[in-house]
């Protein structure tokens, strides 16, 4: 095929080409990170891992619409062996297997942030939570803070935070 109905196709295929490869951005989500507190109010963050495995977490300050996200990031941690079902890890000092690559900055009052896990080969991800210091404040041990709408319903629609017991997030996460 030449000429206009050749240009025409091979357009087409590129579109659809790259729209199969914007699409695709990102690992696929195989669980969900959420936060909770000690005794002491200090911040744990929580995973559940339904597929794959994760081997650390990034934590960063949520971007603004007036601001942009290059150096937001406010705490890193590396887990060996990776996890591959739940785990729990201080956002402080880590523990545990859990290591501090990048100690937890200063949390500010009135700022959010964004807690989500990762891969070391970027097969997994987990959804992340976002949560700000007046949030943690509210938050009893043994109570989780996390993205219900990475899982929506007709009780949890999309965007939503939600707050349950630790006892019940695997559950709500790994139906």
């Amino acid at each position: 095929m030449t000429g206009a109905k050749g240009s025409a196709l091979a357009a087409v295929v590129l579109a659809v080409g790259l729209t199969g490869v914007l699409t695709a951005c990102g690992p696929p989500s195989g669980g969900a990170m959420g936060v909770t507190v000690d005794s002491l109010g200090r911040p744990i963050g929580v995973l559940e891992v339904c597929e794959g495995h994760i081997d650390g977490a990034t934590l960063y300050e949520t971007p603004t619409s007036e601001s942009d996200s290059s150096d937001r990031y406010r705490g890193e941690w590396s887990v060996a062996p990776a996890v591959s079902s739940s785990g729990r890890f201080d956002l402080r000092r880590g523990g545990g297997d859990w290591r501090a690559k990048t100690p937890l900055a200063a949390l500010r009052p009135g700022t959010s942030y964004t807690l989500y896990g990762w891969t070391n080969d970027n097969s997994w991800s987990l959804g992340g939570v976002e949560f700000s210091p007046e949030d943690l404040a509210t938050l009893q041990p043994g109570q989780v803070r996390y993205d219900a709408g990475l899982h929506a319903d007709e009780d949890n629609p999309p965007d939503t935070t939600a707050t349950m017991p630790i006892a019940d997030f695997r559950s709500k996460v790994c139906p």
